[in-house]
């Protein structure tokens, strides 16, 4: 299968429910496409789960999380 595919998929879905709401759920997602980014050595994608992990973070009002996951998205 399209690996690469399918951790962008997760990443999508995680950033759609972080935008309707649902941060925790977002997160599940996101750390499953972080987990495949990883294991694919995609770094750009690992930066952009971090991120996602980030604004999930955000949205669920842990800002000390968010702050996290976005410098993790820096390096």
């Amino acid at each position: 299968g399209n690996r690469t595919g399918e951790a962008w998929a997760l990443n999508n879905l995680g950033d759609a429910h972080t935008r309707l709401g649902r941060p925790d759920l977002a997160v599940e997602y996101i750390e499953q496409a972080l987990s495949l980014f990883r294991e694919l050595g995609d770094h750009d994608g690992e930066a952009w789960a971090y991120n996602g992990l980030g604004e999930a973070a955000h949205a669920g009002d842990d800002p000390a999380a968010a702050i996290t996951h976005h410098t993790a998205a820096n390096t």
